[in-house]
């Protein structure tokens, strides 16, 4: 139960750090160019939606691998669940800002929104599923090469940037892209997994 308390936590302050950041950014962008970036506002910004996916993939890595791996010194099949569990905690964690900072998503959420619903039930997938993914990678891959946290992060950030793009459109046709490259994701990690249950187990 502590451990989960700790992951809760962790989860917590990654995705507040990886906001924090986004925010300096988005103040030196105003006080630079004269264009205002507000937590609401990202999807008015494209090159913003791709550096935000990378800044929160960077700290979720840093959560998973040098937190949950290193510090708390959990392994193989556990070590997965944790990391799964954490992207679900951040997403929850995103959601309950968004709703905050937001009052149309809110009111919108409050009468059940489908649109809103779905994009919501698909931001705790996707940190799910990166989460999972780098859990997934780094427990699989025995590597000491010095680009083994690039190549670790690389599918897991194209994901989010992906997702960013295609989440901000309205219609049927992305939505189903936004649920084909989760499901693709997911599939991805569970193949991974299964060639690597043994190691794992």
């Amino acid at each position: 139960m502590k451990t989960i308390i700790k992951i809760i936590l962790l989860a917590i302050v990654s995705a507040a750090l990886a906001i924090l950041v986004e925010q300096l950014v988005a103040a030196v962008v105003s006080a630079f160019w004269q264009r205002e970036i507000i937590f609401e506002s990202y999807m008015h910004f494209t090159w913003f939606l791709a550096f935000s996916a990378v800044v929160e993939e960077v700290l979720k890595y840093w959560a998973v691998y040098f937190v949950i791996r290193k510090k708390f010194g959990l392994e193989k099949i556990k070590f997965v669940i944790a990391s799964l569990f954490l992207g679900a905690a951040w997403g929850i964690f995103e959601i309950g800002l968004v709703l905050f900072s937001d009052q149309k998503v809110l009111s919108a959420f409050r009468s059940g929104n489908p649109q809103v619903l779905f994009s919501l039930g698909t931001i705790v997938a996707l940190h799910t599923l990166t989460a999972f993914l780098m859990g997934t990678f780094i427990s699989s891959n025995d590597s000491s090469r010095k680009l083994r946290h690039f190549q670790i992060l690389l599918f897991p950030v194209l994901l989010h940037v992906l997702f960013n793009f295609l989440i901000i459109q309205k219609g049927n046709f992305t939505d189903f892209l936004t649920v084909a490259s989760l499901a693709i994701g997911y599939l991805a990690g569970l193949i991974v997994l299964a060639f690597n249950f043994k190691k794992l187990a």
